[in-house]
């Protein structure tokens, strides 16, 4: 195992070395053999166009890495790196720099000290794949969602998150969210813009979660939806939208909406019971805004339409 630390990195000639392989390991670097023609490690401007189309990934995992002063010393064909493995290091921060990744599919900063995300994270935007699990994070930039059209799996569990910024509403590709084991207080209403998450987990934020929003029911396609370990006492009727849903996990839960009763005989008595309000629930506002449009003027009425 290998401390890095700013002085070891300004040492490595990474781009001599990274030049010579597609796919990269931290311990590897000390096994490239440099060219017989250059024993110093250069490159002809041949060799460096070629090496740029097949570097593709780098793994940097294990290494007690305590600082990245700059993405540039971590590899110089940055524009075509497809994958990043930062996971099991010590980093409290990213740098800013990460944003030069714009072809970066897959990162991985699992298993580090990480207190925040630089917001220039949402301008690696063919990224599909970010997991940050098992960090100190107590939030997400606001503009976390920005730019971020491509990512599928998002994995954030086991952190310290508060809250998730509207701007997720962006993440239009997204499959799998995991944000278990955090702080949250509750979902911005815009996650129900998310039509394309298959599973949502939300289990073991304990004490702090204790409502979901009625925009829950938009998610179209969610097959899997784990709110376990929470305070949550009503789920909201709109959930019973959720025709393609296979797993519900509600356990340890105060609900009393729907009641216990219902939840012991499982998913589909708890989507009958809710479907079920859910139709009394429209019948009622429909009858309320009956009530009210029939307490207004003909000529008040007219107004209200045109406002």
């Amino acid at each position: 195992m290998y401390e890095v630390d700013k002085e070891t990195s300004e040492k490595i000639d990474y781009s001599s070395t990274i030049c010579r392989c597609t796919s990269l390991k931290y311990d590897e670097f000390d096994k490239i053999e440099l060219d017989e023609k250059d024993p110093e490690g250069n490159v002809t401007e041949e060799e460096s166009e070629e090496s740029e189309k097949l570097v593709d990934s780098l793994s940097l995992a294990g290494q007690q890495l305590k600082v990245l002063h700059n993405v540039d010393e971590i590899v110089a064909w940055k524009h075509r790196l497809a994958k990043l493995d930062l996971s099991s290091n010590l980093l409290s921060t990213l740098p800013g720099s990460i944003s030069v990744l714009t072809n970066l599919k897959v990162l991985d900063v699992s298993r580090n000290n990480l207190s925040g995300l630089p917001e220039s994270i949402s301008h690696c935007r063919s990224l599909e794949e970010f997991d940050a699990s098992f960090n100190e994070l107590k939030f997400l930039p606001n503009n976390f969602g920005h730019g971020l059209v491509h990512l599928k799996r998002l994995s954030i569990n086991l952190n310290k998150i508060a809250c998730l910024p509207a701007s997720i509403r962006e993440m239009v590709s997204l499959t799998y969210m995991d944000v278990h084991f955090n702080e949250l207080h509750g979902l911005p209403y815009s996650i129900g813009e998310l039509k394309n998450l298959e599973v949502l987990n939300l289990s073991s934020n304990f004490n702090h979660l204790t409502t979901i929003p009625d925009t829950i029911g938009e998610l179209s396609n969610l097959r899997e939806l784990d709110i376990s370990n929470n305070q949550i006492r009503v789920l909201p009727s709109t959930i019973s939208q959720l025709v393609n849903i296979t797993k519900l996990n509600l356990d340890q839960n105060p609900l009393v909406t729907p009641p216990a009763h219902i939840s012991a005989k499982g998913i589909e008595a708890v989507m009958n019971f809710m479907k079920s309000r859910y139709v009394n629930n429209s019948a009622a506002a429909k009858r309320v805004c009956a009530a009210k449009n029939d307490e207004r003027g003909p000529s008040e009425w007219h107004q209200a339409l045109l406002r």
